[in-house]
């Protein structure tokens, strides 16, 4: 039986999953799609790639492992999953201020730089919003190291950027698959099963390439007032912090989910309409 807190927890999960993306993402995906152009030209699609290895690569190794399961008070992080949602919540939202931090520092140091510095900006910025969704994770009990984790870091990273309904739909979708297996199976079977289903049509949407010109199009909405002279420093240290508020939001309700599938407390399936399959790409 959840407890009130966890029961409040559970209906603010599925009305976030049923939540469309802020006006702002919605009217740019249409009135922005030519500076998606623009950051492609000037952030090419490998190094947002390289930005994903990267982040995913040092969400393991920079994740302040240490600093949790003192603030915690544990001596292993999988002891977090059997504390309490609140205790867990706790944790994430100070990984949360970290992350935001960090990110405002980066956006201000390359921000002054105007336009110039979005090729290192934002592989830095990606890169940080990778490692927030690997340190989210472990407030919960959870250390993201295998393929399905890195699925599920993506899943996580384009649920956040969803520019429309229907890439957050997508999204949505398959991270409630990954979390149904986690559910039922062991971990290490969970990734695996999730690799070899990579190429389902729920998964069409998360391609590498079609991840890369979402980041493209995220990133042109809220980085083109960067390029204000005298004013990229302050832009880019906001809109960084702000991005990693999204990523991190979303991967604690993603492992809010899970971490309550886990102690058995969620059974009943929430979320949004699994989305209509999707035509392969050509």
């Amino acid at each position: 039986m959840p407890t009130d807190y966890e029961s409040q927890q559970i209906s603010e999960i599925e009305l976030w999953m049923n939540h469309p993306p802020d006006i702002l993402s919605r009217v740019a995906d249409g009135v922005l799609a030519p500076a998606t152009g623009l950051v492609a030209r000037v952030v090419p699609e490998g190094a947002i790639l390289a930005a994903l290895d990267l982040g995913n690569a040092a969400g393991q190794t920079l994740s302040r492992y240490q600093s949790i399961k003192k603030h915690a008070g544990v001596s292993h992080y999988s002891e977090l999953l059997r504390s309490t949602l609140e205790e867990c919540d706790r944790l994430a939202a100070n990984e949360r201020h970290w992350a935001m931090g960090l990110a405002a520092a980066e956006g201000a140091v390359t921000g002054a730089a105007g336009i110039h510095g979005l090729p290192v900006d934002i592989p830095a910025v990606v890169a940080l919003a990778m490692r927030g969704i690997h340190t989210t994770g472990l407030c919960y009990g959870f250390e993201l190291k295998s393929e399905g984790d890195r699925q599920l870091a993506v899943a996580i990273l384009s649920a956040s950027g969803a520019n429309n309904m229907k890439e957050k739909v997508a999204a949505l979708a398959y991270l409630k698959n990954l979390n149904a297996r986690f559910a039922k199976e062991a971990f290490e079977r969970m990734a695996a099963e999730a690799n070899e289903s990579a190429f389902s049509q729920q998964a069409v949407m998360l391609t590498a390439k079609a991840l890369a010109e979402q980041l493209g199009m995220n990133f042109a909405r809220r980085k083109l007032a960067q390029a204000v002279p005298f004013l990229g420093a302050g832009i880019g240290a906001t809109v960084n912090a702000w991005y990693l508020h999204d990523v991190c939001h979303t991967a604690r309700r993603t492992f809010q989910e899970r971490w309550l599938r886990a102690n058995g407390i969620l059974h009943h399936d929430i979320g949004p309409e699994t989305p209509p399959v999707l035509p392969a790409e050509n």
